[in-house]
Protein backbone atom coordinates (compact mmCIF):
# COMPACT_ATOMS: atom_id res chain seq x y z
CA UNK A 1 0.00 0.00 0.00
CA UNK A 2 1.46 3.38 -0.95
CA UNK A 3 1.64 6.27 1.52
CA UNK A 4 -0.90 8.26 -0.48
CA UNK A 5 -3.43 5.42 -0.01
CA UNK A 6 -3.28 5.65 3.79
CA UNK A 7 -5.47 7.97 5.84
CA UNK A 8 -3.54 10.87 7.38
CA UNK A 9 -3.53 9.32 10.89
CA UNK A 10 -2.07 6.01 9.62
CA UNK A 11 0.89 7.25 7.60
CA UNK A 12 4.08 5.20 7.64
CA UNK A 13 7.22 6.31 9.46
CA UNK A 14 10.54 5.56 7.76
CA UNK A 15 12.73 6.46 10.78
CA UNK A 16 11.53 3.53 12.94
CA UNK A 17 9.58 5.68 15.41
CA UNK A 18 6.24 4.53 16.77
CA UNK A 19 3.20 4.73 14.51
CA UNK A 20 0.22 6.89 15.47
CA UNK A 21 -1.51 3.78 16.87
CA UNK A 22 1.53 2.95 19.07
CA UNK A 23 2.43 -0.31 17.30
CA UNK A 24 5.65 -0.72 15.37
CA UNK A 25 7.91 -3.69 14.91
CA UNK A 26 10.90 -4.34 12.66
CA UNK A 27 11.69 -7.77 11.27
CA UNK A 28 14.94 -9.05 9.87
CA UNK A 29 14.94 -12.31 7.93
CA UNK A 30 17.84 -14.29 6.59
CA UNK A 31 17.17 -15.62 3.11
CA UNK A 32 16.45 -19.34 3.23
CA UNK A 33 16.01 -21.70 0.34
CA UNK A 34 15.50 -25.42 0.02
CA UNK A 35 14.85 -27.87 -2.78
CA UNK A 36 11.46 -29.51 -2.46
CA UNK A 37 11.31 -33.01 -3.95
CA UNK A 38 8.22 -33.87 -6.04
CA UNK A 39 7.04 -36.49 -3.52
CA UNK A 40 6.93 -33.81 -0.77
CA UNK A 41 5.78 -30.78 -2.77
CA UNK A 42 2.07 -31.62 -2.64
CA UNK A 43 2.03 -31.96 1.15
CA UNK A 44 -0.23 -34.27 3.13
CA UNK A 45 -3.51 -33.74 4.92
CA UNK A 46 -3.58 -34.38 8.66
CA UNK A 47 -6.44 -34.28 11.14
CA UNK A 48 -4.39 -34.74 14.29
CA UNK A 49 -0.94 -34.91 15.83
CA UNK A 50 0.81 -36.99 18.46
CA UNK A 51 3.71 -35.35 20.28
CA UNK A 52 6.50 -37.45 21.82
CA UNK A 53 9.83 -36.51 23.33
CA UNK A 54 13.01 -38.35 24.12
CA UNK A 55 16.21 -37.29 25.86
CA UNK A 56 17.62 -35.54 22.77
CA UNK A 57 14.76 -35.28 20.28
CA UNK A 58 11.20 -34.09 19.91
CA UNK A 59 8.89 -36.10 17.61
CA UNK A 60 5.64 -34.91 16.03
CA UNK A 61 3.57 -37.60 14.28
CA UNK A 62 0.86 -36.19 12.03
CA UNK A 63 -2.04 -38.61 11.66
CA UNK A 64 -5.10 -38.95 9.46
CA UNK A 65 -8.14 -39.99 11.49
CA UNK A 66 -10.74 -40.41 8.75
CA UNK A 67 -10.86 -44.21 8.85
CA UNK A 68 -9.81 -47.03 11.17
CA UNK A 69 -7.06 -47.70 11.82
CA UNK A 70 -5.66 -44.17 11.96
CA UNK A 71 -2.82 -43.60 9.50
CA UNK A 72 0.51 -41.88 10.13
CA UNK A 73 1.00 -39.42 7.23
CA UNK A 74 4.20 -37.64 8.35
CA UNK A 75 6.76 -37.78 11.13
CA UNK A 76 8.99 -34.85 12.05
CA UNK A 77 11.97 -35.41 14.36
CA UNK A 78 13.57 -32.25 15.75
CA UNK A 79 16.61 -31.93 17.99
CA UNK A 80 15.66 -30.27 21.27
CA UNK A 81 18.01 -27.36 20.50
CA UNK A 82 15.73 -26.35 17.58
CA UNK A 83 12.50 -26.53 19.58
CA UNK A 84 12.46 -22.97 21.02
CA UNK A 85 12.83 -21.47 17.53
CA UNK A 86 10.16 -23.83 16.15
CA UNK A 87 7.70 -22.85 18.90
CA UNK A 88 8.53 -19.16 18.36
CA UNK A 89 7.84 -19.48 14.63
CA UNK A 90 4.50 -21.18 15.32
CA UNK A 91 3.45 -18.51 17.82
CA UNK A 92 4.50 -15.70 15.50
CA UNK A 93 2.51 -17.11 12.60
CA UNK A 94 -0.71 -17.96 14.45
Amino acid sequence: MADEDLPEDESTDDEGEEQADGLHQEFQFSPVSARVPERIARGVFSTGAIVLNGPDEFVIDFILRLSHPNQLVARIVLPKSVLPRFIGALEENL
